[in-house]
């Protein structure tokens, strides 16, 4: 577990090595947006799906990995 100083120092280095202040990485975290893990279902579905169809094979021939959610 973390002191309080040991992980305001833990985003010191952390910005330091995105070349931000403290406070602009303090803000970039806040506003940082994570996607779903149904959003990227549906990007890896849609891209797949649209290369399937670019090769002119049937998706059903394929075994499906991806589990939703």
């Amino acid at each position: 577990m973390m002191t309080e100083k040991q992980f305001i120092e833990s985003q010191k280095e952390c910005a330091s090595m995105l070349g931000m202040s403290l406070s602009e990485y303090q803000n970039y975290c806040k506003n940082v947006k994570v996607p779903t893990h149904e959003e990227k279902v549906k990007k890896i579905e849609g891209n797949t799906s649209s290369f399937i169809n670019y090769l002119g094979l049937d998706s059903n021939i394929l075994k499906n990995k991806l589990k939703k959610v």
